[in-house]
This record gives structure tokens, sequence and C-alpha cells, in this order.
């Protein structure tokens, strides 16, 4: 059986993304993809909280929100960039700068 090889992203397509739940627009999420499409982002984050429900471990702090109710992820900023960690300390200003659920 073939092996998947994992495709080295891109981070000139970097960008941050707030997650909202539509009840409570309080209730925020901060993160940061390189992934072409914010749906299919917010799809993972579904994928994790529906993971979430059914094994009561928490894999991302985005459950926070979607257990809120119906949420939608936004586009806060394109953050093109050359590295993980230049995006993860842009989307740290952010977590850091706003009220979120994944501020520690």
């Amino acid at each position: 059986m073939p092996t998947k090889t994992k495709q080295p992203r891109d981070y000139s397509k970097g960008k941050i993304y707030k997650i909202i739940c539509l009840a409570d627009p309080s209730v925020v999420y901060f993160g940061s993809t390189t992934q072409a499409k914010l749906a299919d982002r917010m799809k993972q984050h579904r994928d994790y909280y529906n993971n979430y429900l059914k094994s009561g471990k928490i894999h991302c702090y985005s459950s926070s929100v979607l257990e809120k109710g119906k949420s939608v992820i936004l586009l806060v900023e394109p953050w093109p960039c050359t590295s993980k960690d230049e995006l993860c300390m842009r989307e740290g200003k952010w977590i850091l700068e706003n009220e979120c659920v994944n501020k520690h």
C-alpha cells in the first residue's frame, strides 16, 4: 500500500480566522490556517467537536464555541508569511488582544 506523503504548507497563503457563535457573538475562537478554503478548516473544527462529543477528550478549544450552537468561520485577515512561527505569532497577537475561548 503506497504511503501518503504530506505536502509542505505554503505559508504565503496564511490567514487568520475566527469562529463565532451566532447566538452569542462574544464567544470567539481565533485560529490560523494555510488552507485555501476556510470552509475546509471549519469542517476540521466540526470533526474535532464531533470526536469530542464521542470521546469526551477536547482536541481544540473551538469546541467551546461550537457547543454553544450555530457557528461561522470568518476571515480576520490574510497573513502571507514564510513560516509556521510567523503565522502563529500573528495568531497569538489576535488571541492576546481580544477576548476569546483559546486565551490561556
